[in-house]
């Protein structure tokens, strides 16, 4: 089986389960690539990851890539979104003009203001104009699921999918203020924007001034001053360290070492860090409004609470740091599960959905909804 994967950058999120599937006997897989990296990504710490045996090309050190005659007339096209860079926005109309075997993955839209009702109109136009043309549609959480049935594309073809990572350990670091003994460590990583919600978690957290706890805040952006002085006006900047970024290996390390993460963004796709952090043993409070909730189905491995509510995190926050420490079977319990999101698993998922579009198999379900008892 022959797969061409056309992507932005050669993704971090989405390279383990690639190399899973190129590594199998009788998969021929390519990645096509704007660029390998952007600035943006770079400055986030992230690295161009390892592909296996896949096959990489560079449109932008490549000409004529979009000359789709070099591709079997059967090879399988996934593209990365509709209209989200030029090159998909290019050799979309090209494969189906040769009416070649195409799929589409994509995260959800936000659908907030005005921006949200625009995009829900234009996305709702995709949803029409592909609706018979595209074989199946891969969307990051229910989160996507949700959106795309709601812009009139065919429930029967999407799937739930999920940005995955590495289960690779990371380069433990001292902490640059050590708690006390019993001091409840919660991380928070990603850039320091407001997308991101860091200010709902400070104002959560300084809401709290009787509980005992320390904030560990991975990234940099343009929030960090803004977010710095209401550390300041919350009194609480003395229990937040903030330590710009981190190369990916280290941020792992940060993530180790916690008791809780935090992802409080207004909206994310998904948020990938979540499977690291899962991946790390640490459970995850989690906002409504990520698609990375998926993962937070059983309340062991960590809660979903109501986006841009610092009240409802308040709430949330108190429940588990009032538990205390992590204890050593918790780490344990949610790493044995978290193989569920590992590559290999997510590429058998993968593949499966091609045979039940391509050979009438089984439509499947995938591995992170089934319930965790197994590994309890």
């Amino acid at each position: 089986m022959q797969l061409i994967f056309w992507q932005s950058i050669l993704s971090l999120q989405q390279s383990s389960y690639i190399r899973a599937l190129a590594n199998r006997p009788g998969w021929d897989v390519t990645v096509v690539a704007e660029r390998r990296m952007t600035p943006e990504r770079a400055a986030l710490g992230w690295t161009v990851p390892d592909f296996g045996q896949a096959r990489l090309v560079i449109a932008s050190e490549r000409p004529g890539i979009l000359a789709l005659g070099q591709y079997p007339q059967d090879a399988i096209h996934i593209l990365e979104g509709v209209r989200g860079f030029p090159m998909v926005r290019s050799v979309l109309p090209l494969l189906r003009k040769r009416s070649a075997r195409v799929g589409i993955m994509f995260e959800a839209g936000d659908a907030s203001g005005l921006k949200g009702a625009l995009r829900r109109i234009v996305y709702t136009w995709h949803g029409l104009a592909h609706s018979t043309k595209i074989d199946f549609f891969f969307a990051m959480g229910t989160q996507a699921v949700d959106w795309y049935r709601k812009c009139c594309f065919p429930g029967s073809k999407i799937y739930p999918f999920a940005y995955v990572t590495d289960p690779t350990a990371g380069r433990v670091l001292e902490p640059a203020q050590p708690g006390r003994t019993r001091e409840v460590t919660v991380g928070f990583v990603g850039a320091l924007v407001p997308r991101k919600g860091g200010d709902i978690l400070l104002r959560a957290l300084a809401a709290l001034p009787d509980r005992n706890w320390r904030l560990i805040m991975v990234g940099e952006g343009e929030s960090r001053p803004i977010w710095e002085r209401l550390a300041a006006h919350g009194r609480i900047s003395d229990h937040v360290t903030f330590t710009g970024v981190l190369p990916n290996i280290e941020a792992k390390g940060v993530l180790s070492h916690l008791d809780l993460f935090v992802l409080p963004s207004r909206f994310d796709g998904w948020g990938v860090v979540v499977n690291e952090a899962l991946m790390q043993g640490v459970p995850v409070l989690c906002s409504d409004r990520c698609g990375a909730r998926d993962l937070l189905a059983e309340p062991w491995r960590g809660e979903v609470f109501r986006t841009d509510s610092v009240e409802g995190l308040r709430d949330v926050l108190a429940r588990w740091i009032d538990r205390g420490k992590r204890t050593p079977e918790l780490p344990q319990r949610i790493k044995a599960w978290s193989r569920c999101i590992e590559g290999e698993s997510v590429a058998d998922y993968f593949a499966s959905v091609l045979r039940h579009v391509y050979k009438g198999g089984p439509r499947p379900v995938p591995p992170w909804s089934c319930n965790g008892s197994a590994h309890d």
